[in-house]
């Protein structure tokens, strides 16, 4: 929207201003017009050398969509683990975020909150609400994937008291990891995939009414 508020502003507000108040204008749209062209062909270029370098097909029929290798292989993989192990009508919460592993194998999140981020926790009420939420409502399946949350001035999730570790807490007795992508997943700079299961004993009902 602030883009084509400046286009418009360029190549109407701006000329038309220039030409009630010093009848002029008509040089002005013109070399406004080759600044606005020179900056669509400039991001153009750069969304094509972006998008050269999507090649890894991820989904299949209406679902698939490009990205990048790496990315896409590691999804790929957990979308295939999970469906593999988890029944049709499983639910699964990815975490700290990553809802397109929800859509790629049609297991739904239980739970009101999606994402885990610094700033979906405090929108959802803090981590007590959403640990209450989880309790009533457990998953069947938790997938831990990999992100760097430094830009939120906080650590990695699960590990820092501002971010998940409550979330966490709860979850280490009462699931186990059965398969893991790459390096353990918020650790380290690594990137990992990891796919929690609920153990049998702590196994409730998680329908909501």
């Amino acid at each position: 929207p602030a883009a084509l508020l400046l286009v418009a502003c360029l190549l109407r507000a701006v000329p038309e201003l220039l030409r009630r108040r010093f009848a002029g204008g008509r040089v002005f749209r013109p070399l406004a017009a080759v600044l606005v062209a020179a900056g669509v062909v400039h991001h153009l270029r750069a969304a094509h050398t972006v998008y050269s370098h999507k090649t890894f097909v991820l989904g299949s029929g209406a679902d698939a969509l490009k990205t990048f290798p790496p990315i896409g292989n590691a999804l790929a993989e957990a979308a295939r683990e999970i469906e593999r192990r988890a029944p049709p009508g499983a639910t699964l919460a990815v975490w700290p975020e990553g809802a397109l592993l929800n859509f790629l194998t049609r297991r739904a999140n239980p739970l009101m909150q999606t994402d885990m981020n610094t700033g979906d926790l405090n929108t959802a009420g803090g981590e007590d609400a959403v640990v209450s939420d989880l309790a009533a409502h457990p998953p069947d399946y938790i997938a831990l994937v990999h992100r760097d949350n430094r830009e939120f001035g906080v650590g990695f999730f699960g590990t820092d008291p501002r971010n998940g570790r409550r979330l966490m807490e709860w979850v280490r007795p009462r699931y186990r990891q059965v398969w893991l992508w790459g390096a353990p997943p918020l650790k380290d700079d690594r990137a990992g995939i990891a796919l929690l299961e609920r153990l049998p004993e702590t196994k409730v009902s998680s329908a909501r009414p």
